[in-house]
This record gives C-alpha cells, sequence and structure tokens, in this order.
C-alpha cells in the first residue's frame, strides 16, 4: 500500500515527500552556493544528503548518536 502523502513521480516511482522537499532545498543550495563540500552537523534521516550528493557534492556527516539516548 502507499503513503497517502507519496508523490509521483512517474507511474512507476514514488518519491517520499521529504525527498522532494530536501530535493529542492538541494536545488538553492547549489544554485546559490555552487559549494564543492558541505558538512551536515546533525544530518537526522540523511535527506538532503542524500539530495547534495544526487548533485555532485560532496557531503561530510557529523551526527552524535549518543545526543539521541
Amino acid at each position: 500500500m502507499l503513503e497517502t502523502n507519496a508523490i509521483h513521480a512517474d507511474d512507476s516511482e514514488v518519491v517520499h515527500p521529504r525527498l522532494a522537499f530536501f530535493g529542492t532545498v538541494a536545488d538553492r543550495i547549489v544554485r546559490e552556493l555552487a559549494p564543492q563540500r558541505v558538512l551536515d552537523a546533525g544530518c537526522a534521516k540523511g535527506f538532503l544528503v542524500q539530495q547534495l550528493r544526487e548533485r555532485g557534492v560532496e557531503v561530510l556527516l557529523f551526527h552524535d548518536l549518543l545526543a539521541e539516548t
């Protein structure tokens, strides 16, 4: 069963709404800042990381797992 809030990219692919949102954010970051490398501190689920990497940006992650316990 598909999520009711999923976005259909085409007939065969369902895109998580957060990926669509962070895709827009990543597009703006790349367009306005043109970074080669980004540090994402507190990357949570990694949606922005994934979208930046798909756009050719090297992303370094810092996620403090101890803060979640």
